[in-house]
Formats: structure tokens, C-alpha cells, sequence
């Protein structure tokens, strides 16, 4: 219930921003498991519905991490996606960027993926300075 206050208290272009997040979010979610990923990113972006205006794109990251908190099993490729998706919906120049580093005294690599903005990281969080960028994508419509 105390989710259903927060939500209701928010602005309406926050609300339909979260709404388009969460969406956004369980698609890529389901397309990851059985398309590809250029797959994915096109059906997503048929669904999303249009609005009047652009909200922020820190407005739009902070959607996607509010939603991300909720949406079960979100992996911050879901999330990157999710962001370039909408940011791109939006008109911004979202580049989707996935890298590796060495695991800390392992051979195993970890991988990470984020979203830049114009030079800046939007989703993703400071870390990516550790990864070496093996992907940037830009997505357009």
C-alpha cells in the first residue's frame, strides 16, 4: 500500500515515466530469454506510448532504477536496455555500452552493462571506469 501513496503522489509525467519503465522492463525481461538482442530493442520500442513531452533523462534513469527495485530479476542489462530504450524514445542520444573486467584474482571475467547521455553514465553507476567497453551501441527510431 505504501508503494500505491508513493506512486499516486508523484507528478503525472513521473507516473507515466515509471509506468513506461516497469513495461519496459518485464518485456526486455521475456525477450532476453528467446530473442536477440537488436530483436528485443525493436519490439520494445513499438510498445512504448508516445507523450507530449521528454522528461529529464536523469528523470527517466531514476524511473528505471525505481523500477528495477520492483521488477523481479532485473540484471543490469535489462536495465541498460530498458534506459537506452526509453531515452531514445525520448529523443536522447542513449548509448548502450557493455564491457568485462578480470574478476578480482580469478581468470573469470565479469561483465557489466550501462547507458551513457551525452558523455555522461545515466544507469550503470560509477563502477564502469573498471570495464573495458567490448559494445557501444546507439539505438535510433
Amino acid at each position: 500500500m505504501q508503494h500505491v501513496k508513493q506512486f499516486l503522489r508523484l507528478s503525472a509525467e513521473d507516473r507515466q515515466t515509471l509506468l513506461q519503465a516497469a513495461v519496459s522492463l518485464l518485456l526486455i525481461q521475456l525477450g532476453l530469454r528467446c530473442l536477440s538482442l537488436g530483436q528485443v530493442q525493436q519490439v520494445v520500442s513499438r510498445v512504448l506510448w508516445r507523450s507530449t513531452s521528454a522528461p529529464p533523462a536523469r528523470r527517466v534513469a531514476w524511473a528505471i532504477d525505481s523500477a528495477a527495485r520492483r521488477v523481479r530479476g532485473s540484471t543490469c542489462l535489462a536495465r541498460a536496455l530498458a534506459g537506452q530504450v526509453l531515452l531514445a524514445h525520448y529523443g536522447y542520444n542513449a548509448r548502450l555500452r557493455i564491457g568485462v573486467r578480470k574478476s578480482n584474482g580469478a581468470h573469470a571475467l565479469q561483465a557489466h552493462a550501462w547507458v551513457t547521455c551525452d558523455g555522461e553514465t545515466l544507469i550503470g553507476g560509477p563502477e564502469v571506469t573498471h570495464y573495458t567497453t567490448l559494445l557501444n551501441s546507439e539505438l535510433g527510431f
